[in-house]
């Protein structure tokens, strides 16, 4: 009985870890739809210009102010992640 356990256990577990490739999968094509167009890609400039990507975060004397743009910064680096390498190399 405990092999059956085991078994039904690992199986479920294999489930689980394809419906998450399948989740992510289905991200990465929704951010692609998203950003690809012309407008989208323009949302997208402005994110990584607001976001900080190309810029330093640190605030002198501010560890609040420098965390906070770190922040903002991390939010462009979840979005870029999930973009195709052609729009990444585009930015």
């Amino acid at each position: 009985m405990n092999d059956l356990f085991i078994q039904d256990h690992e199986q479920l577990e294999r489930e689980q870890e394809a419906a998450a490739e399948n989740t992510a999968k289905q991200l990465r094509i929704n951010f692609g739809v998203t950003f690809s167009t012309p407008e989208g890609f323009e949302v997208l400039k402005a994110l990584q210009s607001f976001c900080h990507d190309n810029e330093v975060t640190y605030w002198k004397g501010d560890t609040h102010e420098t965390a906070f743009r770190e922040g903002e910064r991390n939010v462009f680096l979840f979005i870029k992640s999930h973009l195709s390498n052609e729009l990444r190399q585009k930015l």
